[in-house]
């Protein structure tokens, strides 16, 4: 099949996620309490244990572009996720108080590519035929 992205390659074989596997744990994942989804095995030979993760796809996009949206999602990963999540304070950003808040205010990031990897998420939801994601839909003017 064609890549629905660059539209001159071939889809790979490869499954990815279609939300990065670093939001498992705000959307319900394995480190949570809250849990995803519980498989069963339909066999009595099949493993017995809950499988918990994100929708996985296989086949959404060609080799070169999941590489290329996978270096959006690392540089997100290292330069906002993960200084989000630390609790060791570092010069990355500056605490702002507000009146019931916190927040963190990073600085030196690319907007563009934070902006292009939130677009990516969006734009793997739309194209996955999941059920998971039926209903999200981008008009196809906006492609």
């Amino acid at each position: 099949m064609e890549c629905p992205l660059c539209k001159t390659r071939q889809t790979g074989t490869k499954k990815s996620h279609i939300i990065p596997k670093m939001f498992r744990n705000e959307l319900g994942g394995a480190k949570s309490q809250i849990k995803i989804k519980k498989v069963q095995p339909a066999e009595e030979k099949q493993d017995k244990r809950n499988h918990q993760d994100i929708p996985k796809e296989e086949g959404l996009l060609c080799d070169e572009c999941e590489h290329n949206l996978s270096v959006l999602e690392g540089y997100f990963a290292k330069n906002v996720y993960a200084v989000i999540q630390s609790k060791a304070y570092n010069d990355k950003y500056r605490i702002k108080k507000g009146v019931n808040s916190t927040r963190k205010e990073l600085d030196e990031i690319d907007i563009q590519l934070v902006s292009l990897f939130y677009q990516s998420i969006i734009y793997r939801q739309h194209i996955s035929n999941l059920d998971s994601f039926k209903e999200c839909v981008i008009d196809e003017s906006l492609l």
